[in-house]
């Protein structure tokens, strides 16, 4: 973020099991999450990591409004609290689908069912 001076997200997905999402914005809206929150518990990441889904969910959408997205806080919830099935990558498409990323052609992308 310092470098490019724009809002990051990134996510490490562990096994195929979860993801451990963060992100942050020069404007100072930070949120981190797990993606497949049961599964992160069953591996021991701490709860602070794993966080309240409503809570980081709020300001995951102030992040994708800050960096210049339309998010869908509706998908963005039922990303946030689903379990993967069978794979947390499929719970990272939907992420940055629910987020408001889309193709620079304005082609949508489709997510998994989640």
């Amino acid at each position: 973020m310092s470098e490019t001076g724009a809002p990051v997200l990134v996510c490490h997905v562990v096994d195929s099991d979860f993801g451990g999402v963060q992100a942050a914005s020069p404007e100072g809206v930070s949120w981190r999450c797990a993606l497949s929150p049961g599964m992160a518990r069953d591996y021991g990441l701490p709860e602070e990591w794993i966080g309240d889904a409503a809570e980081a969910g709020e300001r995951a959408v102030a992040w994708a409004r800050e960096a210049g997205l339309q998010p869908d806080p509706v998908a963005l919830k039922a990303v946030l609290v689903a379990e993967c099935d069978p794979l947390a990558e499929d719970l990272v498409f939907a992420l940055v689908h629910a987020l408001g990323f889309r193709f620079r052609d304005g082609t949508d992308l489709e997510p998994w069912a989640v």
